[in-house]
């Protein structure tokens, strides 16, 4: 399965939720009691500190200027033994239009037989291939004004399959008010959980998924792909 995971704005949880479906997707059995090794590819640069793992030096900025004769699979930092980070290293991505992505497109769809791939994207606008190529993408937004301000005039929208609404207290607007704003559907909605806080700032997240996550986000896992279509 290959996952897109995006926000239109820092703060969402577009991280967390990537987090957390990489975590699924590790664990997840395809075939009897078979399972594919899952990768996180961090654009983000959160990622190590949500697995509680150390940044690594090396990653996909690094990687794109200049990826003749190395192997994305030499970026890969373990996790567990089915979920490794494709961490997002140091300096800029390239721009949009960069012939890079194309490589990094095609160096990522090469292997999909053999691992899941999870991109946390946030705000990056990926170029048309990953999205094409992708079983889902997903959308994290919240059910204020501002996130969905940003959410509307987002262009990456038209290529959204669904939406995961994460929810604070006491938010006047539903998930239903969410659909009509952005015309796309909500595939999962997700209260914000302390235990949830908790895990990420003690780097633990992933070996034990909270209830509210595991419960939320498990039927994107193993539900219909491109759900829109």
């Amino acid at each position: 399965m290959f996952v897109v995971v995006s926000s239109p704005k820092g703060g969402c949880g577009a991280s967390v939720v990537s987090t957390a479906l990489a975590a699924l997707l590790s664990t997840a059995v395809i075939d009897r009691d078979r399972r594919l090794a899952t990768r996180l590819v961090d654009l983000g640069g959160d990622q190590p500190a949500i697995l509680g793992v150390g940044t690594p030096p090396h990653g996909i900025a690094d990687w794109m200027i200049d990826a003749a004769g190395r192997r994305l699979a030499d970026l890969a930092a373990p996790v567990t033994d089915q979920l490794s980070i494709l961490p997002f290293g140091t300096g800029s991505l390239p721009a949009p239009q960069s012939a890079s992505w194309s490589v990094l497109a095609s160096a990522l769809q090469n292997d999909t037989s053999s691992h899941h791939t999870v991109i946390d994207a946030g705000g990056v606008a990926l170029p048309d291939a990953l999205y094409e190529h992708s079983d889902l993408h997903i959308m994290v937004v919240q059910p204020c004004y501002l996130a969905l301000r940003r959410a509307v005039v987002d262009t990456r929208l038209e290529q959204v399959d669904g939406l995961v609404v994460v929810r604070p207290p006491h938010r006047v607007l539903n998930d239903r008010d969410v659909e009509n704003v952005l015309g796309v559907s909500v595939l999962a909605s997700i209260p914000t959980d302390h235990d949830v806080a908790r895990r990420v700032d003690s780097g633990l997240l992933h070996s034990r998924l909270p209830d509210v996550l595991r419960i939320g986000l498990e039927p994107l896992v193993v539900g219909p792909r491109h759900p829109s279509t």
